[in-house]
This record gives C-alpha cells, structure tokens and sequence, in this order.
C-alpha cells in the first residue's frame, strides 16, 4: 500500500449522504458554536432520551452544507457526549436473554447507529480534505483526529456486534479499510492523536485500526461479555505493540473486501488483491512472558501488562487467538435430531439432582425466612445463572421446576456438539455457562460448557464442550486459608476421560482453585468426603473443573456413583 492511491474512487464506492441542507433544524443554526451549545444543554445523565436527541440531530450535520473544518469541529462536539453514552447505552441491552426483547434490541440498534453516523461524518470532513492539492500541518492533524475517532467509533460498533454473539456488520470493515487507506494516502497513519477524554493514552490511526484487527481475530464469541469489554479496553495498550508487515504473517485483510482479518494458519492469503499483513508475534510473545511470570518490558521502552480484570485463562485464550489455528483433534459427523438442553449452574444442578432446594438436596429440612435477605454469594451464584420455570423431571424421579430447550444437534463429535436453536424464550445463554444436554431418544443427560456462540439472523448456533456423559450433581465445600470451612455450594463430579484416572470436579468460578481441600457431599444421606482439588482441567468465565484426589477412607468422590 501507498500514499500514490487514488483514494476517491474509495469514497464514491462509500456512497456517502449529500450535502443538501443550509440550516441545522436541531439548533436552527449552520454554525459550529450553536451546536456545542446545543451539546451543552443535553442531559447526559438520562442516556436513552440523550440518544435519541443524538440520533435526530447527527444526520443533519452530514448533509449540511459546510466546510470540513466547521463540519468537523461540529462533529467533535457530538462525539465528546455521544460516545459515553453509547457506551453507557449497554446497560439497556448486555446482559440479557439471547434472544433480545424488543426495547433491548432498539437499545442496541440506536447505539450502533449513531455510531455509524458519526463515521460517516468524519468520512466526509476526509473527503472534502483529500481534494485539497497538498495539506498543511494543521490540516493534517484535523485529518489525523478525523480518521482516529471514525476508526474509535468504528471499533465500539465491532465490540457490540461481537458482545451480542451476531455478525459483524460488513459497513464496520468497508469503513474501517477505507479509512487506514486514506490515513496512508494523507501520510497521518503515525501521526500521534490527544485523546478525547481524560484517562487515556496518546495513540496514532494506525493503532486504532490494529485495535480492530485484533477485536476481529480475538474469537470474543468464546468469551463473556464482561470479558470482551476487558479486552477491548486492554487493546487501547496492546494493539500499540501490533505491526504491519511486508510479507505474509499473523493475519491478513483484503482491503478491497467488507471482511474481517483472517488468521494466515486457518486460510492463506490470494497472491492478488490490496493485502495488508499484520504482525502479533510482539504482542502474543509478551503474554506468554507475563502468563509465566517474567519481567513486563518489551522493548524500544514500551511496556504492557496484564490488567487484573483479565483472568489467566482469558489471556491464554487470547494469546492462542492471536497465535494459531486451534484444529479439531476428534472428527465430527453431521446430525440433525433434536435434543433438550438445559442452560445455567443452578438449573443444571437442579436438572441432575431432581431438586430445586438446594438445602433440600443437602438433607436439611430448614424453615425459610422470607425477610432474609440472600447474601452477597447467594446474589453472585444466582448471577451466573439465567431464571427457568414450569415443571419437568429429572433422571431419578425427583420433581424440577427447569424446563430444557428444545434445540436441533447440528454435528457431533466425541468432544462436544454444535446446536441450533431457533428459541425465543427469554433465557440467558453466554460463552462460558454450564449446559446439560439430553439427545434424542436418549435417557441420561450429559454436562458440558458453551464455548462459542453464534447469533445468526434466523437462530443461534452454540458450541458445546463436552466434560462428561456421566456426571453427578453434588455440594462441594471449600477450605479457607485462614481456616474453617465455606457452605455447600452446587458442583459436579465426573469420572475423567480415558487417558485419565480417577474424577474431576466441575464448580463455580469462584473459591475455588488448585491445591484446595474440599468437603464433597454425594447426596443427602451421605456423610461429607475430604478430598483435595488438584491441577485444573479447565477453566471459562463462569466455571472451573478440577482433578479430585482423595485424603481419606470415608466415602470418596472416586467411589460416587454416576448415576443420572
């Protein structure tokens, strides 16, 4: 790629809105001073109602007749208020059931829009920039601001896409690809940009574009939303280590295409086309470096780390994403029966147990003070699982109140499944959560973990990791450092798979971890087993599974019965 492009073809192929209007009917004013008044008088706290205003007003910037100066400082104006509220407008859809409701869905179609918008704009102030013959050092630097908060908003529309398990819009990468083309066209892709709002680091177009990149290559779909928010916050830094490169490397992007970077291993790039080649050796080289403990110092002065949100296991995952191709290790056949499904910890332990008390499954007959509040681990266990109802019945003949899904198995293989569901019920499914599932004509459930999600304009696809076709609803307590002993919490045991001797355990991402005494309660007439967690099998946002060795003679997790 070279600043020798003819960047206006770029632009005509953009098809951007034309400049017809002489006035702004939001301020009834064309000056860029009535509309930051007009920006100052929003109330900010009320995002919705904010957004709204914003969606109305931002249009008619972009078919205002101006300069691109004027435009642009118009534009400042509005992203300065539209960008936290975008931000903050997730509240109204994160967090909720796959299957959006509506308001929620209007939520996410507004924040995305005014997005859009504010693009588009800063697209025109570099449209009417890019005819000038030859830009001065001021110009240059409008342009450099134009191009790095197009590519900001550009970046937040890609992380909802992903943190909604849809689709990437393929307007993001026509105009992210447009924009790095005229960044190198205008010679302002290395030009250091202030940013906007306090907090944040000084950083070119070009990083904002490599930001993109590596949200794209970054398989979020495997992770939580809260997860994908940490990531894409820790790129502000990260993506400042990534690299163009001259020759095939990392991931390569097709400049002339609507399409997200592709991973070099999983497909190579054509011999023709404009390519660009990215380069993360830096980036994931340091990750493995910091997830072993060494030193935090890359080199030329520049320094990452791993901020304390982001879980090991997220960063190994992201260090593999960025790395290399994971191939499927078991093949994979093709089906189309149905199945039932259960989502969620709580309603998976429900499912196998036959009980929706926990207290009952434990044996204790206790009285239920309905003026009790529940404590903060009771709030935090029922935050990681969505709410069911109606009646079913589990496998040994104990009533529960969870009702499965019904989904269609897509593939299966002896490692876990593809599942569509075209469901509208208003249940919560996230990468991550525990999942039985019951296939057809079969009677025993097995358990497993959703590690990818897929929401297609008609269904869902949900990848699903299979821990085991024999596992077993059970309380698991927890030492503590300083002594004593936590309550029961829900957990399930397994007998592990060939190679592997002896169980495993399956609990919450929380409390517990390697190197654990635990109490393990088989059922409500067993006595409590010592037994002590081991190396981790497996590790998501939500869940943990262990290796289970015994430290006693009492009934131990290796003599449960796997009965479901």
């Amino acid at each position: 790629m070279t600043h020798e492009i003819d960047v206006q073809p770029l632009f005509k192929a953009l098809e951007l809105p034309a400049q017809d209007i002489e006035l702004l009917a939001f301020c009834a004013s064309n000056k860029s001073n009535r509309v930051t008044e007009w920006v100052d008088n929003l109330k900010t706290t009320q995002t919705v109602q904010t957004c709204g205003h914003l969606y109305q007003a931002i249009p008619q910037v972009l078919r205002l007749k101006t300069l691109a100066t004027e435009r642009k400082t118009m534009l400042d104006s509005l992203f300065l208020v539209a960008y936290p509220c975008t931000l903050s407008l997730g509240k109204a859809f994160l967090n909720q059931p796959l299957a959006l409701p509506q308001n929620a869905q209007k939520a996410a179609v507004l924040g995305q829009t005014i997005l859009k918008s504010l693009a588009t704009g800063y697209l025109l102030v570099l449209q009417n920039l890019c005819a000038e013959k030859k830009l001065k050092a001021a110009q240059q630097a409008v342009a450099a601001e134009a191009t790095f908060n197009a590519l900001q908003c550009l970046a937040l529309m890609q992380l909802r896409n992903q943190q909604l398990y849809s689709q990437a819009s393929p307007v993001i990468w026509r105009y992210a690809n447009a924009l790095i083309q005229v960044a190198e066209h205008l010679e302002i892709g290395q030009l250091l940009v202030k940013p906007r709002f306090s907090g944040l680091n000084s950083a070119t177009p070009s990083h904002c574009y490599l930001r993109m990149v590596a949200l794209a290559g970054a398989r979020l779909n495997q992770l939580t939303q809260i997860d994908m928010s940490h990531t894409f916050n820790a790129l502000e830094l990260w993506a400042q280590t990534l690299k163009f490169s001259p020759t095939p490397t990392t991931f390569w992007i097709d400049l002339d295409s609507n399409n997200p970077p592709m991973l070099t291993e999983r497909k190579a790039p054509p011999e023709t086309g404009r390519l660009l080649h990215i380069d993360f050796t830096m980036l994931t080289q340091q990750l493995a470096n910091l997830l072993e403990g060494e030193a935090n110092v890359i080199g030329h002065g520049l320094e990452i780390t791993i901020p304390p949100e982001i879980s090991s296991p997220t960063t190994l995952h992201l260090e593999n994403a960025w790395g290399r191709n994971i191939a499927r290790t078991s093949n994979r056949h093709s089906s189309e029966h149905t199945a039932e499904i259960v989502v969620g910890f709580q309603q998976c332990h429900s499912k196998l147990s036959g009980f929706d008390n926990f207290n009952e499954f434990l044996g204790e007959q206790t009285r239920v003070d309905k003026n009790k509040k529940p404590s903060g681990l009771s709030n935090l266990l029922s935050a990681l699982t969505p709410a069911a109802s109606a009646k079913s019945t589990s496998n040994n003949g104990a009533t529960s109140t969870v009702a499965p899904l019904r989904v269609t198995t897509q593939n299966i293989s002896k490692e876990g499944y593809c599942l569509q569901w075209e469901g509208v019920q208003p249940v919560r499914i996230d990468a991550g959560d525990v999942i039985a599932i019951r296939e057809h004509a079969k009677r025993d459930w097995s358990l497993g973990v959703i590690r990818w999600i897929r929401k297609l304009k008609s269904h869902s696809l949900i990848g699903v990791q299979l821990v085991s076709t024999k596992a077993q609803a059970v309380a698991a307590s927890c030492n503590y450092d300083d002594g004593g002993y936590s309550d029961f919490m829900r957990a399930f045991t397994f007998p592990n798979q060939p190679p592997q001797k002896g169980s495993g355990l399956l609990t919450a991402n929380i409390l517990f971890s390697e190197n654990t005494k635990i109490k393990l309660k088989l059922d409500s007439s067993a006595k409590p087993a010592l037994a002590k967690l081991t190396t981790s099998q497996l590790t998501t946002g939500k869940v943990k599974a262990f290796n289970l060795q015994d430290i006693n003679d009492s009934q131990t997790p290796g003599q449960a019965q796997h009965k479901l």
